[in-house]
């Protein structure tokens, strides 16, 4: 996120305060009351997208590690015995794709991984009537695919996360450029209070922070920051 979009919406939340508190003083002007309005619905969702791009994807990814393990664990403790099954019938070509460990399972990465397992779970489900005698529950096959379905969402939730923040991002930049027009415009109606102690409060307010260097503070110039607008 760009950080200047940050500061500005800083700036025009702190300088909203500081315009409502003081409402009394400026409200007589229709023209100011105009800009004003625009200003608040703009900063409104300008917040609201900020809040928006703050979406972070390292939540999704942190038991990552943990469900693979569970998921590729659950479905090889099923194969082997599908597997004695397989020989018992005859079946060399079930019993060879059963024939996998954990380890080789787990040198697959992401959707090759979750496409193996489902494939595996595919191969045992037309036989759960007869598995029982193998010690496997059809019960037992429901919760690797759940788990399997699980690794899924965690694996293709940040990929959607990422695409969202990054709407999010476009359109606050959109925002914050909206909000800059329609401060030229105040910046020149607030000039009626100056000088007064509603109009210092105000260039006060309009003093945008570098939240990155809290030291260093630099005040936009009051003309020319952006074209009027229309």
């Amino acid at each position: 996120m760009n950080r200047n979009h940050e500061n500005y919406l800083t700036m025009a939340n702190a300088t909203m305060e500081v315009m409502s508190r003081r409402n009394g003083e400026w409200s007589h002007i229709p023209r100011i009351v105009h800009v004003m309005s625009n200003i608040k619905g703009t900063t409104d969702k300008a917040n609201e997208a900020y809040r928006g791009a703050l979406i972070v994807t390292t939540g999704a990814t942190q038991n990552k590690a943990d469900i693979v393990q569970e998921a590729v664990a659950s479905v090889v403790k099923l194969c082997k015995p599908v597997s004695v099954y397989a020989i018992d019938k005859n079946d060399i070509k079930l019993h060879d794709e059963l024939s996998v460990s954990k380890a080789s399972l787990l040198q697959r990465r992401d959707m090759s991984l979750v496409q193996r397992l489902t494939h595996l779970i595919q191969l045992m489900e037309p036989y759960l009537n007869e598995l029982n005698d193998y010690g496997v529950k059809e019960a037992d096959v429901k919760a690797a695919k759940m788990l399997i379905e699980q690794l899924s969402g965690i694996i293709t939730q940040p990929r959607e996360l990422t695409a969202e923040r990054k709407s999010k991002n476009e359109l606050f930049a959109e925002l914050v450029g909206e909000l800059r027009k329609k401060f030229y415009l105040l910046d020149s109606l607030m000039k009626l209070f100056d000088p007064s102690e509603l109009y210092t409060e105000y260039r006060n307010a309009r003093i945008i922070v570098n939240l990155g260097r809290r030291r260093q503070k630099e005040e936009e110039p009051e003309e020319g920051e952006e074209e009027s607008e229309k």
